[in-house]
């Protein structure tokens, strides 16, 4: 009988995915100095006034916060015959808890590498409405962390990394994190609506300014979200080893 999300055990591979992680950082720790050297370059500009910054400093919390999602999830399945990924393959666990230990780790990690570039944008005279800034950045890195977990089980390993720097520098980009959205290029910004990483900035543009993102967001983050799970869920099946009974 296979155990379904015991908090232990959720807890136990959670930790365990950070310290592997930490065995090589230098991906996390380009996705934290970026996005923060970025709003020291651009966002201390004199001539710009408060709304605009605090704006900019929630694409920044995004783009850092995209970053850490995608480098965890396209990574866990980076080397899939080594032994760590073999084992968590054979646990006598529910899928839903393996997807729960990815989620809460991306959890953790939003809250580290957004909470620096946050931190700098306090200190240099912006009020950042902590709690609801980082509740709109986890839920819309949800079907992000979905989508690129299950595109690390179709995409081969050697291949990762280069389609994990075109995803994150292209959707950055045509979600509008780089650039506010009305500077787009026309055809970039017909796509841009459509895309996770503009639903992920809505959310946080709204929760910044201490606002609700509209209704339509919502709905998109919910489709996006459906998607990213039902395509990890197969990916994960598809790949998944024989269990120990």
């Amino acid at each position: 009988m296979s155990i379904r999300f015991p908090l232990r055990a959720l807890a136990g591979l959670t930790w365990l995915r950070i310290l592997s992680r930490l065995r090589a950082p230098w991906a996390f720790l380009y996705s934290l100095a970026l996005p923060t050297l970025a709003y020291l370059a651009f966002g201390l500009n004199p001539n710009a006034d408060t709304a605009w910054r605090l704006e900019f400093a929630g694409s920044c919390a995004t783009f850092a916060t995209f970053g850490v999602v995608l480098t965890s999830s396209l990574s866990s399945q980076h080397q899939l015959h080594d032994p760590w990924n073999r084992y968590q393959r054979v646990l006598p666990l529910d899928t839903t808890a393996l997807l729960g230990a990815l989620l809460a780790e991306n959890a953790l990690l939003i809250l580290l590498s957004a909470g620096l570039v946050l931190t700098v944008a306090v200190l240099t005279g912006v009020s950042v409405p902590w709690a609801g800034t980082y509740v709109a950045l986890l839920l819309g890195s949800i079907p992000v962390a979905l989508l690129a977990l299950a595109l690390s089980h179709w995409v081969r390993s050697q291949d990762l990394p280069m389609v994990s720097s075109i995803l994150y520098m292209g959707l950055s980009f045509v979600g509008g994190l780089w650039s506010p959205p009305h500077n787009l290029p026309p055809l970039v910004a017909l796509i841009s609506p459509l895309t996770p990483t503009r639903v992920w900035g809505e959310m946080v543009w709204a929760a910044i300014g201490n606002s609700w993102a509209p209704l339509e967001v919502w709905l998109k983050l919910g489709g996006w979200t459906a998607l990213g799970l039902a395509l990890a869920l197969i990916a994960r099946r598809h790949q998944q080893l024989p269990r120990f009974q």
